[in-house]
C-alpha cells in the first residue's frame, strides 16, 4: 500500500518511479552528437581502462578535439599526468580520423600518485596520507601509478587495432 501511496504522489507532481536491473551492465550513454568511430574510439578507451576520467569528460574530450579540427585552429593537445594514456589517445585518434596533424604531448613523472599533503582529503574527509603509504615502493608509488612503457604499448596497441 505503501508503495502505491508513493508512485502516486510521485506521479502526481509528473515523476515516475521504476526498477531499474543494478546487476545488468549498461553501456555508457554518449552523445547524440557521436558517430560509431567517436563510440568505438570512447569505448575502446573505456573498456580497456586506459583513463580514469568518466564516460562523460572523455566525450568532452573527443567533441573538444572534434571542434578543433573543423574550426581549423592551431595548437597542440597537451595532457599533463596521463596515467595510463587514455585521454591523450582518444584525443589522438580523434585528430587523425580527420586527417589533422594536431601533435599530442604527454607529460608525467611515471612515479604513481604524488604524496599528498595534510590538505588532501577525499569527500568523506578521509586523508590521503594513509593511502598513499600503503601503496609506496621504493621505486614509485602504486597508487596511480603507469609506467612509460606501458603508456607507449597503449598507443601502438591502439594504432594496430585501427588498421
Amino acid at each position: 500500500m505503501l508503495k502505491r501511496i508513493t508512485k502516486n504522489l510521485a506521479l502526481s507532481f509528473g515523476y515516475e518511479i521504476k526498477r531499474i536491473d543494478l546487476k545488468k551492465k549498461l553501456a555508457p550513454k554518449f552523445p547524440v552528437e557521436f558517430d560509431n568511430a567517436d563510440i568505438e574510439i570512447a569505448s575502446r578507451i573505456l573498456d580497456n581502462r586506459l583513463t580514469m576520467v568518466s564516460p562523460q569528460r572523455l566525450s568532452a574530450t573527443i567533441m573538444a578535439c572534434k571542434h578543433a579540427v573543423a574550426h581549423k585552429l592551431p595548437g597542440a593537445f597537451v595532457e599533463c599526468g596521463v596515467w595510463r594514456g587514455g585521454v591523450s589517445l582518444a584525443a589522438k585518434q580523434t585528430f587523425e580520423r580527420f586527417g589533422a596533424d594536431t601533435p599530442v604531448y604527454l607529460f608525467d613523472t611515471f612515479a604513481g600518485m604524488t604524496e599528498p599533503q595534510a590538505v588532501d582529503k577525499s569527500l568523506w574527509g578521509q586523508s590521503a596520507i594513509d593511502k598513499h603509504r600503503e601503496h609506496a615502493e621504493e621505486s614509485h608509488n602504486r597508487w596511480a601509478y603507469s609506467s612509460k612503457a606501458e603508456v607507449e604499448k597503449n598507443f601502438t596497441d591502439a594504432a594496430v587495432n585501427m588498421e
